[in-house]
């Protein structure tokens, strides 16, 4: 009996010294600790602890094992080799981009349609009308690569219209039209971006985009192709992103005859947004 009690203490004595402990603290990148990241053994799924609310953590595992895994949702796995340390602190920073992300935004601004009426050959006359835009739009990407992104902007608002005037003539017929409106507008772009790094990690960077656009106005009944070109901060929130930016729309387009307002005559369209895109 001695025998065997003897045996059963030198086991548990070889189990408990073929343990080790390793603890340390997890942050990300960009600043703040990381709460609820998984730490496990290498080629050992069996063996994990995840990090406490302050990012610290603590784990268990036999002398074997040589390497521990840290995962946490929307940021890079990183696998760190123990060796003889006994305290790991370990910086995560967000995951590479997915190859196809979508979101959706909202935007604000002001445009102009500048109407070319001509009356004869030397008589050219312009009218003027200002819109201020408040649109909804939903986004699509595609990652290239590191710096190069594909993104398709479907884009529909309400317009509020503001003429300069109470009434526009052309042709020497007086067309009284209101001085506020409601118009519909909807447009997409194909914008290619470029993404410059304003860190290390990738948390911000600067964008700009340029692309070509069709537009429709339900309300004024026409059509216009054009470009937009737009600018902003990229900023990375672990997974998910949110951009700022500045947008110009350059159209030309022709109003339908049917149009009460400016019926069958051309016109140039400018607009200047701000606006913000969340990316999921």
């Amino acid at each position: 009996m001695k025998y065997t009690s003897l045996i059963f203490a030198i086991i548990l004595s070889f189990q408990l010294s073929a343990q080790k402990t390793v603890n340390g603290r997890i942050t990300k990148a960009g600043g703040g600790v990381l709460p609820g990241v998984k730490i496990e053994a290498k080629d050992a799924p069996m063996i994990f602890t995840l990090s406490d609310e302050y990012g610290n953590y603590k784990i268990e595992m036999p002398e074997e094992v040589t390497s521990l895994v840290f995962s946490f949702s929307g940021m890079a796995t990183k696998t760190v080799k123990i060796k003889d340390f006994t305290a790991i602190n370990v910086k995560l920073v967000p995951a590479h981009y997915k190859t196809f992300r979508y979101g959706a935004g909202l935007s604000f601004g002001t445009s102009r349609f500048t109407v070319i009426n001509e009356i004869s050959p030397n008589n050219i006359d312009t009218s003027k009308i200002t819109l201020t835009p408040i649109s909804l739009h939903a986004d699509l990407f595609y990652r290239i690569n590191k710096n190069f992104e594909l993104q398709g902007v479907f884009e529909d608002g309400l317009n509020y219209t503001k003429y300069e005037a109470d009434s526009v003539t052309i042709s020497g017929d007086t067309i009284k039209v209101p001085k506020t409106t409601g118009v519909n507008r909807f447009s997409f772009s194909l914008l290619l971006n470029y993404h410059l790094k304003l860190d290390k990690t990738g948390n911000h960077s600067l964008f700009v985009g340029l692309g070509p656009q069709y537009q429709h106005f339900s309300f004024l009944n026409t059509n216009a192709v054009g470009a937009r070109f737009q600018a902003g901060v990229n900023i990375n929130n672990y997974g998910k992103t949110t951009k700022l930016y500045l947008a110009v729309d350059v159209a030309n387009g022709n109003f339908n005859k049917n149009n009460m307002y400016v019926p069958g005559l051309p016109y140039n369209y400018f607009s200047s947004r701000f606006g913000v895109t969340f990316i999921f």
